[in-house]
């Protein structure tokens, strides 16, 4: 019998415990908005679930009904299963709208269909619930519907008493389910739905604990994932790879989304301008590149639940002057608290870069000129839940669009299975734009005002052109890529590069040489890149995908 359910569909919105006397609501709207509903509850497995079946009572006073007394509208406490918004006509004088807030800024509206997520990045996260409430241990099941053609990715928060946040459970996306147990020191849980279309109305959400089905299992302590590191295996855990599964980690990014067959161009008239000034820039200095052992960045995989990853302050230097306060208010040193083992080591290059990615909680920090020594940087960039984020960095940056440039490399794993499932992003020596033009989703430019795309904006690799003809694997698997996919300008450097994962944390993984020699079929960084048809890229246009 389930312990706990959530319930929406269509105008209702309710936690509730079913139990023989007492029935306790645990989240609502607006208490002036909302009255009882009662009824059975639905079955969280079955298509479409959440109807709020029974009868609606009269509406009283609009008031949430006393779960021991019945509340108004003389409805027994355990008979309630949801709450139903009130209609405008119905509401009480003076009552607050029904719009939520949650803590990444989305708004949750009511609509005569369902729930309607809006959020300026187009991709919107709701949380079900104004605070967490108590979850049993034991297998707990989160099912989300949407309207016809719509989609949707559930997961829950966790958290202990206080409450203070642990971890986040992430369903697959655009699955609509998830199926986790309530991790250790956890007592408190809180559902979240993630609009993957824009907008998405959500229909219903449901949510069960069976406390019989599982009991909270203790750490792993061994089996290899697909990734590498312990866990379950095809899950994402330390020490393992956000390149083998990039869906799970990037896969709400407009990176990882195809380009429609004929997208629109930033000059239909001239399709090949911006293709035709990289490859002059790719010719006229150094060789085109591909950024790996220096210049680029190693993504170490860590867990914060787990005490092998204790949580180290990362000291800011400010050698450079720039200060911690980013352009958006945000004081860097706030957030550079992360777990790890403390032997991670950074790419080479005056870069120093490195990423830390928490599979925990989806945290995601990558950090400029980190010093290992003394578990240092001179700046870094924050996003508080990758596998929810649109593509832009929330606090500070690594590269100077101000996006996830780890999203936009090359994966190791990804060149080594032959086929990279996202946009590619590129460095020129003379980008477009300026630190005031920029296209979405960058969030700021070091353009230099060139005759080509700006730093954020999509180029696409001519559809027609066949990749197959291409002289070498390396520059097949790229080219396809950036054909259904695209490329993204994310910086300036001194010559046309990608960035190639820097082998650092595979080779520690993996005990193995560095892979990038075979990936590049025994070519140079620098001469595997020769013959590409760069004046065949094409530009989209200025802020292509936007909200």
């Amino acid at each position: 019998m389930p312990v706990y359910e959530l319930l929406t569909t269509g105008r209702v919105l309710a936690a509730v415990q079913p139990k023989p006397a007492g029935a306790q609501v645990f989240a609502t709207i607006d208490t002036r908005d909302v009255r009882a509903v009662t009824g059975g509850v639905p079955d969280p497995e079955a298509e479409g679930s959440g109807g709020g079946g029974g009868t609606t009572p009269d509406p009283g006073t609009g008031t949430t009904p006393d779960p021991d007394t019945g509340g108004s509208g003389g409805v027994p406490g355990d008979d309630v299963t949801g709450l139903e918004l009130l209609t405008e006509n119905e509401r009480q004088p003076g009552a607050g709208n029904s719009t939520w807030t949650s803590h990444t800024g989305t708004t949750l509206t009511a609509t005569s269909a369902g729930w309607l997520l809006q959020n300026p990045d187009g991709k919107p996260r709701m949380n079900t619930t104004r605070e967490p409430f108590p979850v049993p241990a034991g297998e707990v099941t989160v099912v989300a519907s949407a309207a016809d053609g719509e989609k949707v990715t559930v997961g829950i928060d966790w958290f202990s008493s206080g409450p203070t946040y642990i971890s986040s459970t992430i369903g697959t996306m655009a699955a609509g389910k998830v199926v986790a147990q309530r991790p250790a020191g956890a007592t408190l849980g809180k559902p979240f739905v993630q609009g993957i279309t824009t907008p998405t109305t959500v229909t219903g959400v449901s949510m069960k604990v069976d406390e019989n089905a599982a009991v909270e299992p203790p750490p792993p302590t061994g089996g290899s994932s697909t990734g590498g590191g312990t866990g379950t295996p095809g899950t994402l855990a330390a020490g393992g790879s956000v390149y083998s599964h990039y869906s799970d980690v990037y896969g709400n990014t407009i990176y990882a989304d195809k380009l429609p067959p004929q997208p629109p161009y930033a000059k239909p008239s001239d399709k090949f301008w911006a293709g035709r000034e990289i490859k002059r820039q790719a010719t006229s200095g150094y060789s085109p590149t591909v950024n790996i052992k220096d210049y680029s960045v190693p993504v170490w995989v860590v867990d914060s639940s787990d005490p092998a990853y204790p949580e180290t302050t990362v000291r800011h230097r400010n050698r450079r002057g720039f200060g911690s306060v980013d352009r958006w208010g945000n004081d860097i040193r706030n957030y550079l608290k992360i777990p790890m083992k403390g032997n991670e080591r950074s790419a080479g290059g005056t870069d120093g870069s490195i990423a830390f990615y928490d599979v925990a909680t989806g945290r995601l920090w990558e950090m400029w000129q980190y010093e290992h020594g003394d578990k240092s940087c001179e700046w870094m960039g924050y996003i508080a839940h990758m596998p929810s984020n649109i593509g832009q960095m929330e606090v500070g940056s690594c590269v100077a669009a101000a996006v996830p440039g780890t999203a936009l490399q090359l994966g190791i794993d990804e060149m080594l299975a032959g086929q990279v499932n996202h946009a590619v992003g590129l460095e020129l020596p003379k980008p477009g734009g300026n630190w005031q033009d920029y296209s979405w989703p960058a969030r700021q430019s070091d353009g230099l005002n060139g005759n080509t795309a700006r730093e954020g904006q999509f180029l696409q690799l001519d559809p027609s052109f066949d990749t197959n003809t291409l002289r070498n694997s390396f520059q097949r698997i790229v080219g396809k890529a950036m054909q259904e996919y695209g490329a993204m300008v994310l910086d300036k450097s001194g010559c046309v590069a990608a960035r190639g994962e820097s082998p650092v944390a595979w080779q520690a993984r993996t005990g193995q040489g560095d892979p990038w020699p075979g990936i590049f079929g025994g070519e140079a960084n620098w001469s595997v890149w020769n013959g590409f048809p760069w004046d065949r890229l094409i530009a989209l246009p200025k802020d292509y995908r936007r909200p």
